[in-house]
Protein backbone atom coordinates (compact mmCIF):
# COMPACT_ATOMS: atom_id res chain seq x y z
CA UNK A 1 0.00 0.00 0.00
CA UNK A 2 1.44 3.79 -0.81
CA UNK A 3 0.36 7.44 -0.09
CA UNK A 4 -1.34 9.53 -2.44
CA UNK A 5 0.78 12.81 -3.25
CA UNK A 6 -1.23 15.79 -4.76
CA UNK A 7 1.34 17.74 -6.47
CA UNK A 8 -0.04 20.50 -8.18
CA UNK A 9 -3.16 18.61 -9.54
CA UNK A 10 -7.18 17.52 -8.54
CA UNK A 11 -7.52 14.06 -7.05
CA UNK A 12 -11.15 13.20 -7.61
CA UNK A 13 -12.52 9.60 -6.90
CA UNK A 14 -15.82 7.70 -5.89
CA UNK A 15 -16.45 4.65 -3.67
CA UNK A 16 -14.36 3.50 -1.22
CA UNK A 17 -10.67 4.21 -1.37
CA UNK A 18 -7.62 2.95 1.36
CA UNK A 19 -4.23 4.23 1.19
CA UNK A 20 -1.34 5.02 3.72
CA UNK A 21 -1.69 8.48 3.91
CA UNK A 22 -2.78 11.82 2.01
CA UNK A 23 -0.18 14.49 1.11
CA UNK A 24 -1.59 17.74 -0.47
CA UNK A 25 1.16 20.15 -2.00
CA UNK A 26 4.61 20.92 -0.43
CA UNK A 27 8.03 21.83 -2.70
CA UNK A 28 10.23 19.93 -5.18
CA UNK A 29 13.12 18.57 -4.04
CA UNK A 30 15.66 21.04 -2.16
CA UNK A 31 12.43 23.24 -1.49
CA UNK A 32 13.36 25.40 -4.42
CA UNK A 33 9.88 25.62 -6.06
CA UNK A 34 6.39 25.29 -4.73
CA UNK A 35 4.52 22.65 -6.53
CA UNK A 36 1.37 24.57 -6.84
CA UNK A 37 -2.27 24.32 -5.69
CA UNK A 38 -3.21 21.06 -5.18
CA UNK A 39 -6.91 19.76 -4.65
CA UNK A 40 -7.69 16.54 -3.08
CA UNK A 41 -11.55 15.86 -2.86
CA UNK A 42 -12.45 12.44 -1.07
CA UNK A 43 -14.45 9.11 -2.56
CA UNK A 44 -18.04 9.64 -1.84
CA UNK A 45 -17.59 6.44 0.32
CA UNK A 46 -15.19 5.33 3.40
CA UNK A 47 -11.86 6.89 2.94
CA UNK A 48 -9.33 4.41 4.80
CA UNK A 49 -6.32 5.66 5.74
CA UNK A 50 -4.63 2.27 7.03
CA UNK A 51 -0.63 3.71 7.67
CA UNK A 52 1.42 7.21 7.56
CA UNK A 53 4.16 9.13 4.91
CA UNK A 54 6.91 11.20 5.86
CA UNK A 55 7.12 12.51 2.23
CA UNK A 56 4.98 15.80 3.80
CA UNK A 57 5.69 15.33 7.39
CA UNK A 58 7.06 12.60 9.30
CA UNK A 59 4.25 10.17 10.35
CA UNK A 60 1.39 12.19 8.46
CA UNK A 61 -1.52 10.60 7.43
CA UNK A 62 -2.75 13.70 6.54
CA UNK A 63 -0.05 16.79 5.16
CA UNK A 64 -1.59 19.92 3.66
CA UNK A 65 1.11 22.19 2.94
CA UNK A 66 -0.37 25.65 1.38
CA UNK A 67 -2.91 27.77 2.07
CA UNK A 68 -4.16 27.27 -1.74
CA UNK A 69 -4.23 23.23 -1.27
CA UNK A 70 -7.69 22.34 -1.12
CA UNK A 71 -9.26 19.21 0.60
CA UNK A 72 -13.05 18.43 -0.20
CA UNK A 73 -15.12 16.13 2.38
CA UNK A 74 -17.05 14.72 -0.39
CA UNK A 75 -20.06 13.75 2.12
CA UNK A 76 -17.90 10.40 2.91
CA UNK A 77 -16.64 8.62 5.97
CA UNK A 78 -12.73 9.35 6.78
CA UNK A 79 -11.54 6.20 8.80
CA UNK A 80 -8.56 5.98 10.41
CA UNK A 81 -7.05 2.33 11.01
CA UNK A 82 -3.12 2.58 11.42
CA UNK A 83 -1.22 0.86 13.89
CA UNK A 84 1.30 3.61 14.75
CA UNK A 85 1.48 7.06 14.59
CA UNK A 86 -1.24 8.80 11.89
CA UNK A 87 -0.72 12.52 12.48
CA UNK A 88 -2.79 15.00 10.81
CA UNK A 89 -1.84 18.35 10.09
CA UNK A 90 -1.95 21.57 8.18
CA UNK A 91 1.44 23.62 7.96
CA UNK A 92 -0.12 26.70 7.21
CA UNK A 93 -2.96 26.13 9.83
CA UNK A 94 -5.95 26.38 6.82
CA UNK A 95 -8.96 25.95 8.44
CA UNK A 96 -10.47 22.36 7.12
CA UNK A 97 -14.09 20.64 7.36
CA UNK A 98 -14.55 16.93 7.59
CA UNK A 99 -17.60 14.84 7.58
CA UNK A 100 -17.53 11.65 9.10
CA UNK A 101 -14.76 10.14 11.02
CA UNK A 102 -13.94 7.36 12.47
CA UNK A 103 -10.98 6.58 14.74
CA UNK A 104 -10.63 2.67 14.60
CA UNK A 105 -6.57 2.31 15.37
CA UNK A 106 -5.08 -0.47 17.07
CA UNK A 107 -2.95 1.15 19.53
CA UNK A 108 -1.48 -0.68 22.33
CA UNK A 109 0.12 2.52 24.00
CA UNK A 110 -0.93 5.99 24.81
CA UNK A 111 2.54 7.15 21.89
CA UNK A 112 0.53 5.70 19.10
CA UNK A 113 -2.68 6.56 17.99
CA UNK A 114 -4.11 9.16 15.32
CA UNK A 115 -2.80 12.62 16.93
CA UNK A 116 -4.92 15.95 15.60
CA UNK A 117 -3.18 19.29 14.87
CA UNK A 118 0.23 17.88 15.57
CA UNK A 119 2.38 19.41 15.07
CA UNK A 120 0.69 22.79 13.07
CA UNK A 121 -2.64 23.18 14.74
CA UNK A 122 -5.59 24.15 12.45
CA UNK A 123 -9.36 25.49 12.91
CA UNK A 124 -11.48 22.19 12.73
CA UNK A 125 -15.26 21.47 12.06
CA UNK A 126 -16.66 17.75 11.95
CA UNK A 127 -20.07 16.91 11.38
CA UNK A 128 -19.80 13.47 13.73
CA UNK A 129 -16.37 11.42 15.54
CA UNK A 130 -16.60 7.95 16.83
CA UNK A 131 -13.26 6.78 18.57
CA UNK A 132 -13.69 3.01 18.94
CA UNK A 133 -11.43 -0.21 19.83
CA UNK A 134 -8.24 0.16 21.26
CA UNK A 135 -7.74 3.30 19.35
CA UNK A 136 -5.95 6.75 20.90
CA UNK A 137 -7.03 10.23 19.28
CA UNK A 138 -5.16 13.41 20.71
CA UNK A 139 -6.41 16.56 19.84
CA UNK A 140 -3.82 19.19 20.07
CA UNK A 141 -5.92 21.97 19.11
CA UNK A 142 -5.65 24.59 21.74
CA UNK A 143 -5.79 28.41 22.43
CA UNK A 144 -7.23 30.11 19.20
CA UNK A 145 -7.60 26.86 17.25
CA UNK A 146 -10.78 26.28 17.05
CA UNK A 147 -12.11 22.29 17.44
CA UNK A 148 -15.88 21.94 16.61
CA UNK A 149 -18.13 18.55 15.99
CA UNK A 150 -21.17 19.34 15.02
CA UNK A 151 -23.11 15.87 15.61
CA UNK A 152 -22.44 13.53 18.26
CA UNK A 153 -18.84 12.64 19.67
CA UNK A 154 -19.43 8.83 20.42
CA UNK A 155 -16.75 6.91 22.34
CA UNK A 156 -17.81 3.53 22.51
CA UNK A 157 -14.02 2.77 23.55
CA UNK A 158 -10.59 4.18 23.19
CA UNK A 159 -9.42 7.21 24.47
CA UNK A 160 -9.96 10.94 23.46
CA UNK A 161 -7.41 13.00 24.70
CA UNK A 162 -6.82 17.01 24.83
CA UNK A 163 -3.83 19.22 24.32
CA UNK A 164 -2.21 20.25 27.87
CA UNK A 165 -3.07 23.82 27.51
CA UNK A 166 -7.07 24.16 26.18
CA UNK A 167 -9.28 25.81 23.65
CA UNK A 168 -9.68 29.64 24.50
CA UNK A 169 -13.12 29.16 24.44
CA UNK A 170 -16.51 27.19 24.52
CA UNK A 171 -17.44 29.12 21.54
CA UNK A 172 -14.71 27.45 19.90
CA UNK A 173 -14.77 24.25 21.60
CA UNK A 174 -17.93 22.31 20.36
CA UNK A 175 -19.63 19.08 20.40
CA UNK A 176 -23.44 18.49 19.26
CA UNK A 177 -23.33 15.77 22.54
CA UNK A 178 -21.03 13.40 23.86
CA UNK A 179 -21.83 9.57 24.17
CA UNK A 180 -18.92 7.83 26.40
CA UNK A 181 -19.30 3.92 26.79
CA UNK A 182 -18.01 1.62 29.41
CA UNK A 183 -14.53 1.63 27.90
CA UNK A 184 -14.11 4.62 26.57
CA UNK A 185 -12.12 7.65 27.94
CA UNK A 186 -12.08 11.58 27.77
CA UNK A 187 -9.25 13.75 28.96
CA UNK A 188 -9.83 17.19 29.30
CA UNK A 189 -6.66 19.76 28.62
CA UNK A 190 -4.23 18.78 31.17
CA UNK A 191 -3.63 22.40 32.92
CA UNK A 192 -6.87 23.10 33.88
CA UNK A 193 -9.74 25.56 32.22
CA UNK A 194 -10.97 24.09 29.13
CA UNK A 195 -14.71 25.04 28.54
CA UNK A 196 -16.31 22.15 26.59
CA UNK A 197 -19.74 23.56 25.02
CA UNK A 198 -22.53 21.22 24.22
CA UNK A 199 -24.85 22.62 22.05
CA UNK A 200 -27.08 20.26 20.87
CA UNK A 201 -28.68 16.82 21.67
CA UNK A 202 -29.23 13.30 20.02
CA UNK A 203 -31.48 10.76 19.77
CA UNK A 204 -29.54 8.29 18.26
CA UNK A 205 -30.23 4.58 19.37
CA UNK A 206 -31.70 4.71 22.86
CA UNK A 207 -30.57 7.94 23.66
CA UNK A 208 -33.70 10.37 23.54
CA UNK A 209 -32.64 14.41 24.05
CA UNK A 210 -29.15 13.61 25.30
CA UNK A 211 -26.42 15.93 25.01
CA UNK A 212 -24.03 14.00 27.72
CA UNK A 213 -23.86 10.58 28.54
CA UNK A 214 -21.64 8.72 30.56
CA UNK A 215 -23.97 6.67 32.45
CA UNK A 216 -22.26 2.77 31.15
CA UNK A 217 -19.34 3.43 33.23
CA UNK A 218 -16.76 5.44 31.20
CA UNK A 219 -13.87 7.83 31.96
CA UNK A 220 -14.59 11.35 32.22
CA UNK A 221 -11.19 13.39 33.26
CA UNK A 222 -12.77 16.62 33.65
CA UNK A 223 -8.94 18.39 34.80
CA UNK A 224 -10.45 21.52 36.63
CA UNK A 225 -12.61 22.29 33.40
CA UNK A 226 -16.31 23.31 32.57
CA UNK A 227 -18.91 21.66 30.88
CA UNK A 228 -21.67 23.78 29.71
CA UNK A 229 -24.64 22.68 27.58
CA UNK A 230 -25.82 25.65 25.37
CA UNK A 231 -28.86 24.23 23.46
CA UNK A 232 -31.43 27.37 23.00
CA UNK A 233 -34.46 25.54 21.35
CA UNK A 234 -35.13 22.66 23.55
CA UNK A 235 -34.52 20.84 26.30
CA UNK A 236 -30.85 18.86 27.26
CA UNK A 237 -30.28 15.47 29.25
CA UNK A 238 -27.23 14.36 31.24
CA UNK A 239 -26.53 11.20 33.07
CA UNK A 240 -23.39 10.99 34.55
CA UNK A 241 -22.93 7.65 36.44
CA UNK A 242 -20.83 7.99 39.10
CA UNK A 243 -18.54 10.38 37.17
CA UNK A 244 -18.04 14.17 38.57
CA UNK A 245 -17.53 17.28 36.48
CA UNK A 246 -15.64 20.31 37.70
CA UNK A 247 -17.61 22.70 37.09
CA UNK A 248 -21.26 22.75 35.45
CA UNK A 249 -22.68 25.35 33.30
CA UNK A 250 -26.31 26.20 32.05
CA UNK A 251 -27.22 28.38 29.28
CA UNK A 252 -30.20 26.82 27.63
CA UNK A 253 -33.25 29.02 27.97
CA UNK A 254 -35.54 26.54 25.99
CA UNK A 255 -38.59 28.17 26.35
CA UNK A 256 -41.28 25.21 26.78
CA UNK A 257 -41.08 23.56 29.65
CA UNK A 258 -38.02 25.68 31.57
CA UNK A 259 -36.21 21.98 31.82
CA UNK A 260 -33.12 23.53 30.44
CA UNK A 261 -30.24 20.95 31.13
CA UNK A 262 -31.89 18.08 32.92
CA UNK A 263 -30.12 15.34 35.09
CA UNK A 264 -31.95 12.06 33.61
CA UNK A 265 -30.98 9.84 35.66
CA UNK A 266 -28.40 8.44 38.36
CA UNK A 267 -27.10 11.05 40.83
CA UNK A 268 -25.32 14.19 40.36
CA UNK A 269 -21.83 15.42 41.47
CA UNK A 270 -20.05 18.46 41.09
CA UNK A 271 -16.79 18.75 42.37
CA UNK A 272 -16.36 22.72 42.00
CA UNK A 273 -19.53 25.28 40.91
CA UNK A 274 -22.39 25.09 39.18
CA UNK A 275 -23.95 27.72 37.10
CA UNK A 276 -27.45 28.60 35.71
CA UNK A 277 -26.74 32.09 33.49
CA UNK A 278 -30.23 34.73 33.76
CA UNK A 279 -32.71 33.15 31.47
CA UNK A 280 -31.30 29.36 31.75
CA UNK A 281 -32.90 26.28 33.15
CA UNK A 282 -31.41 23.35 35.13
CA UNK A 283 -33.28 20.53 37.03
CA UNK A 284 -32.10 17.79 39.02
CA UNK A 285 -35.61 16.37 39.91
CA UNK A 286 -35.58 13.27 41.79
CA UNK A 287 -31.42 12.91 41.45
CA UNK A 288 -29.19 13.05 44.63
CA UNK A 289 -26.96 16.00 43.49
CA UNK A 290 -23.69 17.14 45.04
CA UNK A 291 -22.35 19.93 44.50
CA UNK A 292 -18.95 20.65 46.61
CA UNK A 293 -17.91 24.55 45.63
CA UNK A 294 -21.25 27.20 44.86
CA UNK A 295 -24.42 27.41 42.89
CA UNK A 296 -24.65 30.43 41.33
CA UNK A 297 -28.33 30.88 40.32
CA UNK A 298 -29.87 34.00 37.94
CA UNK A 299 -32.28 31.54 36.07
CA UNK A 300 -34.57 28.71 37.22
CA UNK A 301 -33.59 25.69 38.92
CA UNK A 302 -36.23 22.72 39.29
CA UNK A 303 -39.17 24.95 38.17
CA UNK A 304 -40.11 21.56 35.59
CA UNK A 305 -40.72 19.45 37.68
CA UNK A 306 -40.81 18.03 41.44
CA UNK A 307 -37.64 17.97 43.21
CA UNK A 308 -36.87 15.58 46.35
CA UNK A 309 -33.71 13.61 47.44
CA UNK A 310 -30.75 15.36 49.33
CA UNK A 311 -29.00 17.87 47.65
CA UNK A 312 -26.03 19.25 49.42
CA UNK A 313 -24.22 22.19 48.21
CA UNK A 314 -21.15 23.95 49.22
CA UNK A 315 -22.82 27.31 49.40
CA UNK A 316 -26.23 29.09 47.29
CA UNK A 317 -26.70 32.17 45.57
CA UNK A 318 -29.75 33.47 44.24
CA UNK A 319 -29.74 36.56 42.30
CA UNK A 320 -31.05 38.74 39.59
CA UNK A 321 -34.99 36.72 38.70
CA UNK A 322 -33.35 33.75 39.38
CA UNK A 323 -35.76 31.24 41.03
CA UNK A 324 -34.72 28.00 43.00
CA UNK A 325 -36.91 25.41 44.07
CA UNK A 326 -36.00 22.90 47.03
CA UNK A 327 -36.45 19.94 47.64
CA UNK A 328 -38.56 18.14 50.17
CA UNK A 329 -36.84 15.84 52.32
CA UNK A 330 -36.15 12.39 52.48
CA UNK A 331 -37.96 11.05 55.80
CA UNK A 332 -35.94 13.07 58.49
CA UNK A 333 -33.35 13.84 56.73
CA UNK A 334 -32.90 17.74 55.16
CA UNK A 335 -33.97 18.34 51.94
CA UNK A 336 -31.35 20.76 51.37
CA UNK A 337 -28.02 20.90 53.01
CA UNK A 338 -25.25 23.83 52.73
CA UNK A 339 -22.04 23.44 54.30
CA UNK A 340 -19.30 25.62 52.82
CA UNK A 341 -18.80 29.26 52.40
CA UNK A 342 -18.44 31.24 49.09
CA UNK A 343 -15.86 33.48 48.41
CA UNK A 344 -17.77 36.13 50.28
CA UNK A 345 -18.14 34.01 53.32
CA UNK A 346 -21.76 33.02 52.20
CA UNK A 347 -23.68 30.00 52.90
CA UNK A 348 -26.89 31.18 51.80
CA UNK A 349 -27.17 34.26 49.80
CA UNK A 350 -30.53 35.24 48.26
CA UNK A 351 -31.51 38.68 46.99
CA UNK A 352 -32.61 41.17 44.50
CA UNK A 353 -35.51 39.85 42.63
CA UNK A 354 -34.87 36.43 43.20
CA UNK A 355 -37.49 33.60 44.69
CA UNK A 356 -36.61 30.39 46.94
CA UNK A 357 -39.64 28.34 47.25
CA UNK A 358 -39.40 25.89 50.41
CA UNK A 359 -41.66 23.14 48.73
CA UNK A 360 -42.08 22.18 52.77
CA UNK A 361 -38.56 21.07 52.93
CA UNK A 362 -35.88 21.70 55.24
CA UNK A 363 -32.31 24.08 55.10
CA UNK A 364 -29.67 22.49 56.85
CA UNK A 365 -26.87 25.22 57.73
CA UNK A 366 -24.00 23.32 58.60
CA UNK A 367 -21.38 24.98 60.31
CA UNK A 368 -19.08 22.44 61.53
CA UNK A 369 -16.09 23.18 58.61
CA UNK A 370 -16.87 27.10 58.56
CA UNK A 371 -19.38 30.26 59.88
CA UNK A 372 -20.43 32.21 57.07
CA UNK A 373 -23.46 34.97 56.32
CA UNK A 374 -26.46 34.07 55.65
CA UNK A 375 -28.83 36.85 53.68
CA UNK A 376 -32.09 36.34 52.66
CA UNK A 377 -33.77 39.81 51.23
CA UNK A 378 -35.29 38.32 47.77
CA UNK A 379 -38.11 40.88 46.75
CA UNK A 380 -39.91 37.48 46.34
CA UNK A 381 -40.71 33.93 47.55
CA UNK A 382 -38.10 34.08 50.38
CA UNK A 383 -39.78 32.37 53.04
CA UNK A 384 -37.78 28.82 54.38
CA UNK A 385 -40.29 26.18 55.58
CA UNK A 386 -37.68 24.34 58.40
CA UNK A 387 -33.75 25.79 59.01
CA UNK A 388 -31.34 23.64 61.00
CA UNK A 389 -28.76 25.96 61.70
CA UNK A 390 -26.08 23.20 63.42
CA UNK A 391 -22.37 22.22 64.29
CA UNK A 392 -21.23 18.38 64.94
CA UNK A 393 -17.77 19.40 66.17
CA UNK A 394 -16.46 21.29 69.08
CA UNK A 395 -15.08 24.03 67.85
CA UNK A 396 -16.80 27.24 68.08
CA UNK A 397 -18.94 28.17 64.84
CA UNK A 398 -21.09 31.25 63.83
CA UNK A 399 -23.74 31.53 61.13
CA UNK A 400 -24.15 35.10 61.18
CA UNK A 401 -27.75 35.94 58.83
CA UNK A 402 -28.20 39.50 57.30
CA UNK A 403 -31.42 40.81 56.81
CA UNK A 404 -34.72 38.79 57.24
CA UNK A 405 -34.97 35.49 58.69
CA UNK A 406 -38.41 34.35 57.30
CA UNK A 407 -39.02 30.72 58.46
CA UNK A 408 -43.00 29.77 58.04
CA UNK A 409 -42.43 26.63 60.62
CA UNK A 410 -39.32 25.60 62.70
CA UNK A 411 -36.24 27.22 63.45
CA UNK A 412 -33.17 24.83 65.22
CA UNK A 413 -30.30 26.09 66.12
CA UNK A 414 -27.51 22.96 67.53
CA UNK A 415 -24.28 22.43 68.82
CA UNK A 416 -22.28 19.44 69.72
CA UNK A 417 -21.49 21.20 73.35
CA UNK A 418 -23.62 19.83 75.91
CA UNK A 419 -25.08 22.90 77.98
CA UNK A 420 -26.02 26.01 76.67
CA UNK A 421 -22.66 27.59 77.83
CA UNK A 422 -20.61 24.86 75.42
CA UNK A 423 -22.65 25.43 72.27
CA UNK A 424 -20.84 25.57 69.14
CA UNK A 425 -23.51 26.93 66.62
CA UNK A 426 -24.59 30.56 66.78
CA UNK A 427 -27.62 32.71 64.63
Amino acid sequence: MAAILVSGGIYSGSGDLTCDAVVLGGKQAGGAEDWGDSTFICPDGVLTLAGNSDIGYTDAAIFVYHTNDTWTHNGGTLRFTGAGLQNVTNYYNAAMTFNNVEIQNSNSSLTEGVRWGSPWNFDTDMSRLTISGTANFECYNRTTSHFTVTGTVHIPSGNFARHATPIDSGEHNRFGSLIIGADGTYTAASSGGEILSITSKTSEGSWDHFAFDNSAGGTFVHNSGTVSLDLQTSYQNIKMGSQWLYNFRSTNTEPSYDVGAQVAAQNFNVANDVIIVSGASFDSSSYTTIVSGTVWCSGNWGQFSTQKNRKTLGSLKIGGIGKFKAPNDTGDLPGLTINKIDGDSYKFRVEDNATFEHNNGTVALDVSTDGGFYKNTGSNGKWLYNLIVKNDTTDARVSQHIGDVSVSNTLIVSGAGSAAADWDAGF
